[in-house]
């Protein structure tokens, strides 16, 4: 039997994935024969990174990249390659153990005004480590743990004391009252809890009470806390609403017990238990909380906003409106995020993420047989006449291979890691020196350079089966047939939208402690627009080539929303990208001028200065002032194919499925498909990718999480259902 050609189109995390799972197949050789097409000299899609030689052959990324500890399929998935890969003990990044490393400290900015206040959290952690062993909670899972972290909340602050003290016993029966709710249909066992000596303890034997009930059951239980705490939260409003602004810690403990309260009642009110998470995706996020009473502090917090910040949710890059994301996709996302984290919230790649992911990924394909060509820039996707079948793929040859060589060495050695350059590798291509010469980005869509040939590859000659990882914003440049013919994608790319992003790094001669940042080591967000998210990356800077006299001691990233320029030009206007890029360095400047005091005041220029003394940033080619600014890396990611992701409300639905593309021979992988998740991830490309390679080889593949809502949070039986929904109707 004659193998299957398959044509993976783009080199991000879902098409590496749909690779990676399809080669770990053991008869794949005898099944498949895979190429992958990327443009330009690198893997990675939006998660592609650099090394510069000609700075000290520092990271340059997209923005910041962190790995959440609930990914499992992409933990998964990398621990296989690292252990195939089996780098010797010594070498850098021997194990994925050595390439990801845990972190718990998180700080958000609370805009109170006219000031920012520094909340700092240092989540828990555990010996547990992502990617390994089960997984699968449900949203009554959520919900219980929810109240335990509430119940942690409350005892932790004078809150307490409110329910002990005399001037409040009416409102300390009220959990009593609502204990008896339970009663009836649990009988006066549940009345014990009413006989507590405090508040917190009668709740917390309550929740714990709920594990030993069937989870139909729990919903019940449950539905008398969320009341108890509803008065709870109204009555410390109430008496301490003068002092929210002065009082950090009341403040604080009031937005998470009443962002802990509105979800759990939206989750039981909404019937969420039962309908799955997203019923509730044509709401807001921010509205959806509204809707179930959240007070005007927690729709205003740090903690809210920081979302939207996390996932660039402002439509056209534009912070000065609301951001907007579905609540349903928010709401499961969060509580994945918080309360299903292995190991700590957070866990950071030891280099870039090209050098961390994407090199392990392209040394343990290549070695499988999979079959890469660089350089490959697809320019259009064709139909046969009957629409059945992507029949033609059109693909620009950027670049040829000088005489003698067999394919394009990608890595370069940076202290014994290989990594992938910020530039192409000149010394392999025939054009090489021109390329050099005119500083050709390859990886533009603006780019005025010109293909040195072009190829059609054909179905049935060239292929036989394609996986599209190219992301969202590029279709309606590379897929304008399939647009046409299924009105599916129409649908898709109109609803689904996309934005702009951008970064900035910064390498500074003082340490942490010298900046003025008392804190440890943090990775921050919520703060002033549009570099509102802040990473201290400074463990990577060992990963670089710095000399002594022009050592950084700090290594601060930003990134943020970009403001789409308006109009976007046609690619036909080539100085496009560096006006873009000029835009973000003047926005940098400002920002740094106006915020840089809060977060670092020992680097501004002294008293009441907010300002960056740009003295303190590395230049070892001796610029002066603002020139040493410009010697940091600013990345504007305006391209369609690097244009994030959004989870808008209403949007998730006309996402496709990576197995149902509309096509018989395409499948799709990337987090733009419909993967549970939904939202512009890892984790969501990875399941995509994984989905993909399902569809495509038929063979059932583990998919930690089950992100399929439909399967996962329908519950086993039709009478569960039925009571379920007068339980939390009634709650």
């Amino acid at each position: 039997m004659r193998r299957k050609r398959i044509a993976i189109l783009g080199g991000g995390v879902g098409a590496i994935t749909a690779a990676f799972e399809l080669t770990s197949q053991n008869d794949w050789q005898t099944r498949y024969e895979i190429t992958l097409y990327q443009m330009g000299h690198r893997l990675g899609g939006k998660g592609a990174s650099g090394r510069n030689a000609l700075h000290q052959q520092r990271i340059e990324e997209h923005g910041l990249h962190i790995w959440l500890g609930f990914y499992e399929n992409a933990f998964r998935a990398m621990r296989a390659c690292y252990e195939e890969l089996n780098r010797p003990k010594t070498a850098p990044l021997a194990t994925i153990d050595q390439a990801f490393k845990p972190h718990s400290f998180i700080t958000l900015q609370e805009d109170l005004g006219d000031r920012f206040a520094t909340w700092n959290i240092d989540f828990a952690t555990d010996g547990s480590v992502p990617g390994v062993g089960g997984y699968g909670p449900t949203p009554i899972d959520f919900v219980v743990r929810i109240l335990e972290i509430l119940i942690e909340v409350i005892s932790g602050t004078n809150l307490e004391l409110i329910y002990q003290s005399s001037a409040h016993k009416g409102e300390r029966s009220l959990l009593g009252r609502a204990l008896e709710q339970a009663g009836v249909a649990f009988g006066k066992n549940a009345l014990r809890f009413a006989s507590r000596s405090t508040f917190v303890q009668a709740l917390l034997d309550l929740v714990r009470e709920t594990a030993t009930v069937p989870e139909h059951l729990r919903a019940k239980l449950l539905s008398p806390v969320s009341t108890a705490l509803d008065h709870l939260v109204q009555r410390v409003f109430e008496d301490f609403e003068r002092s929210l602004v002065s009082d950090d810690d009341l403040r604080r403990a009031i937005i998470l017990l009443d962002l802990g309260r509105v979800v759990i009642r939206g989750i039981l009110r909404d019937r969420l238990i039962v309908r799955g998470f997203s019923a509730i995706n044509d709401e807001d996020f921010t509205d959806w909380l509204a809707r179930h009473g959240a007070l005007s502090i927690t729709l205003r917090s740090a903690v809210v906003r920081a979302w939207y910040d996390l996932v660039f949710g402002y439509p056209e890059g534009d912070t000065n409106r609301p951001g907007r994301c579905e609540a349903g996709t928010t709401l499961a996302a969060m509580m994945r995020m918080a309360l299903t984290y292995k190991g700590a919230i957070f866990w950071e790649m030891q280099a870039g993420m090209g050098d961390t992911i994407f090199g392990p990924y392209y040394e343990v394909l290549s070695r499988r047989g999979v079959r890469f060509e660089f350089f490959h820039k697809v320019e259009n996707l064709g139909l046969s006449p009957d629409q059945r079948y992507v029949d033609t793929i059109d693909v620009a040859v950027q670049a040829t291979l000088k005489p003698g060589l067999s394919r394009y060495e990608p890595l370069v050695d940076v202290k014994g890691l290989p990594c992938w350059p910020s530039h192409p590798l000149y010394d392999q291509l025939e054009q090489g020196e021109e390329l050099r010469a005119r500083g050709v980005d390859l990886e533009s869509s603006w780019s005025d350079w010109e293909p040195v040939a072009r190829k059609s590859l054909k179905r049935g000659v060239d292929f036989d089966e394609v996986i599209l990882g190219i992301s969202l914003g590029a279709l309606p440049y590379v897929a304008p047939e399939l647009i046409a013919a299924r009105k599916e994608w129409r649908d898709m790319v109109e609803h689904v939208k996309t934005v702009q992003t951008l970064a900035m790094q910064l390498w500074l001669r003082p340490d942490r402690e010298g900046l003025g940042w008392t804190y440890p080591r943090t990775v921050m967000t919520a703060y002033a627009d549009p570099y509102n998210t802040w990473a201290d990356m400074t463990h990577l800077v060992e990963r670089e080539c710095w000399p002594n006299d022009h050592y950084p001691f700090s290594l601060a990233y930003f990134c943020g929303p970009m403001p789409d320029a308006e109009p976007i030009p046609p690619f036909s206007d080539h100085g496009f990208p560096e006006r873009e890029r000029e835009r973000i360095i003047r926005m940098a400047e400002e920002w740094l001028n106006l915020y840089t005091g809060h977060l670092w005041p020992y680097a501004t220029g002294g008293g009441s200065s907010t300002r960056l003394d740009y003295d303190h940033l590395v230049d070892p080619s001796g610029g002066v002032g603002a020139e040493r600014l410009r010697a940091q890396f600013f990345r504007a990611n305006i391209d369609p194919t690097e244009r994030y992701v959004l989870s808008v409300p209403g949007s998730s639905k006309f996402r496709l499925h990576p197995g149902r593309s509309g096509f018989e021979n395409l499948f799709l992988a990337g987090d733009w498909t419909q993967c549970g998740i939904n939202a512009g991830c890892v984790e969501g490309a990875t399941i995509s990718g994984l989905l993909c390679a399902e569809s495509l080889s038929g063979r059932r593949v583990l998919i930690e999480g089950n992100y399929d809502l439909e399967r996962v949070f329908s519950p086993s039986a039709e009478a569960e259902v039925t009571e379920t929904e007068e339980i939390a109707a009634a709650g």
